[in-house]
């Protein structure tokens, strides 16, 4: 009977391994989508990257979010020749040879940098010829909204 109580905790025990924390989120392992813990303690299909992005995890904000694949790195490295808009979108990195970003161009004063996901280059679109329908509008608006209040009374970007 002794060992039939003590084998009972250790599953239950493994059970509760098992469970999350509730109200906390997880990229899918395969990094398609997303995770929620509901209130019983197991992870529930919340949402799913658009294609051409993985889910990743911010540690520090817990809360994950969807990534372009041509900006994420493997063991802190990118993949060379292979280019990205800055956040800011006003200018854009290449991957060098090492595997790290560096600065490979600057978009003119009234333009935004954009990604062509067909030919993985970057160009830079004037910020008033925003298709509406692009991916990166709503982005590209919340920048503009920035760069206005800050003004560009140099030329610089």
């Amino acid at each position: 009977m002794k060992h039939f109580a003590a084998a009972a905790v250790l599953l239950a025990s493994l059970a509760a391994a098992d469970k999350c924390k509730p109200a906390t989120y997880r990229c899918e392992p395969n990094k398609p989508a997303w995770d929620v813990c509901n209130t019983a303690g197991d992870w529930v299909f919340v949402g799913r990257c658009p294609p051409g992005t993985e889910c990743r995890f911010n540690e520090e904000h817990g809360s994950p979010y969807c990534l372009p694949r041509h900006y994420i790195v493997i063991d802190g490295k990118c993949k060379p020749a292979t280019y990205r808009c800055e956040a800011n979108k006003r200018a854009w990195d290449v991957c060098n040879t090492s595997g790290d970003w560096v600065f490979a161009g600057r978009c003119p004063p009234g333009t935004v940098c954009m990604f062509n996901k067909q030919n993985g280059s970057p160009y830079c679109l004037p910020r008033r010829g925003i298709i509406e329908n692009s991916e990166d509008n709503e982005d590209i608006q919340k920048n503009e909204a920035v760069q206005d209040s800050e003004g560009d009374e140099d030329g610089e970007l």
